[in-house]
């Protein structure tokens, strides 16, 4: 095994400790803009499940979607797997967004 390789029976991290090894700095304002009216429509939901970081949460109780900005980590796997094509994504204003730590 390599060194470094988790073993076969180890538990993976949890989706909150690999967003750990980020830096972020939210902006006030979210750089994911979704366009409600299309996502309405959307039956697959796709952005719920593929995003890396679990941005993107179906709210059940009020029948829309949250975007968690915050946790963004810019990858813009979200705007390229919305077959209803209601996200829009850019990068996060100047100073703001993520950077990865050096281990």
């Amino acid at each position: 095994m390599a060194a470094g390789m988790p073993a076969a029976d180890d538990h993976p991290a949890s989706l909150e400790g690999k967003l750990f090894t980020v830096r972020r700095k939210a902006a006030r304002e979210s750089h994911i803009k979704v366009d409600r009216l299309l996502c309405a429509r959307c039956v697959s939901r796709v952005c719920t499940y593929i995003c890396p970081a679990g941005v993107f949460v179906w709210d059940q109780a009020r029948d829309t979607l949250d975007v968690r900005h915050e946790n963004c980590l810019e990858c813009g796997t979200c705007r390229v797997a919305c077959e209803m094509q209601a996200i829009e994504w850019s990068y996060p204003v100047w100073g703001t967004g993520i950077s990865y730590r050096r281990s």
